[in-house]
């Protein structure tokens, strides 16, 4: 009974140790995300969209979740809520990006290229942006990223807000099973708290 009990007290102790480290990890992903989230948006007018990069495939293409941010800046741009979209990537998914909105009717001299994007912060580095110092500004991603995107940008002196992604409907979400969308969701919600840790401790710049 005794060594049941002392098991007992480890285990339980075991678990706090566990549920602490949690509630240490997930916390500043937390916070960051409740106080991102006043900068959510649906609507508004912004001098520009930035539409922050996602993989090309293979064949060149935009991948569906850089697909999906592309469609929102159309979105936004078709309905007037911004006068110029700002595609920002490495140099050639920069040039994959900007003939996928041209290719949609998106003038060419309503796009501005920014080749020099590999980490989110580098879509914000006003040392090589200046232009964004003067101009209001809505960020494009997905609900996962633009709660850290804002938060590093904001950082960086880019008061922006967010545009999710999801908002353009290009992406028909209902195909996928329950299971799925939890295992992505967990995943990226994961490495998003890891990310968010990085880059309040400033290691991830």
């Amino acid at each position: 009974m005794v060594l049941l009990l002392v098991f007992l007290n480890k285990l339980k102790r075991f678990f706090a140790a566990i549920l602490l480290l949690c509630v240490l990890f997930f916390a500043p992903r937390m916070v960051v995300g409740g106080i991102s989230s006043k900068r959510i948006v649906s609507e508004g007018n912004f001098d520009i969209a930035l539409i922050l990069g996602a993989h090309v495939d293979s064949d060149g293409l935009p991948t569906p979740l850089l697909k999906e941010r592309l469609e929102a800046g159309i979105l936004l741009y078709e309905n007037g809520m911004v006068e110029r979209l700002v595609v920002s990537n490495t140099e050639s998914a920069a040039l994959v990006m900007m003939e996928y909105l041209t290719e949609r009717n998106v003038p060419e001299d309503s796009i501005i290229l920014d080749t020099t994007a590999v980490v989110t912060t580098d879509s914000c580095d006003t040392d090589s942006h200046e232009y964004l110092i003067d101009l209001s500004v809505v960020f494009v991603s997905q609900d996962f990223h633009l709660p850290r995107a804002i938060y590093q940008c904001n950082k960086l002196g880019i008061d922006g807000y967010g545009f999710p992604a999801e908002l353009s409907g290009s992406i028909d979400r209902s195909q996928y099973s329950w299971g799925t969308k939890v295992s992505v969701r967990t995943q990226r919600f994961v490495r998003e708290s890891g990310l968010t840790w990085l880059a309040v401790l400033g290691i991830y710049k």
